[in-house]
C-alpha cells in the first residue's frame, strides 16, 4: 500500500510511501532555494520537509493545531543545534 499512518486519510493530507522522497525533490526547486521563511503544515506526511527547510537554514512557520493561543509556530534554525532539528520539525 502507497498510505501510511495515520488512517484513514480523508479529511487530512495523506502520509505517503515517498514522501521523504517528494522533500528532498522540493528542495532543489528554484523557490525553496530563494526563499527565506517557508510555511509548512504540521501533517507527518511533511515532517521530512519541516526537516529540511530547518537544514537548509529557511525559517519556518507552521499553524498551531488550534489557533487559541498563536496562528503559527516560528522555529528559526539559527537557535536550534544541529542535534534539535530532527525534534523540532
Amino acid at each position: 500500500t502507497e498510505v501510511r499512518f495515520p488512517l484513514p486519510v480523508h479529511g487530512r493530507i495523506p502520509n505517503f510511501r515517498y514522501c521523504e522522497v517528494a522533500a528532498e525533490n522540493v528542495t532543489s526547486l528554484e523557490c525553496f532555494k530563494r526563499a527565506r521563511v517557508i510555511k509548512i503544515n504540521p501533517s507527518l506526511a511533511q515532517e521530512s520537509l519541516r526537516y529540511l527547510a530547518l537544514v537548509y537554514n529557511k525559517v519556518l512557520l507552521t499553524p498551531t493545531p488550534s489557533l487559541d493561543s498563536a496562528l503559527f509556530y516560528k522555529l528559526e534554525p539559527k537557535f536550534l543545534r544541529r542535534h534539535q532539528l530532527e525534534w523540532a520539525a
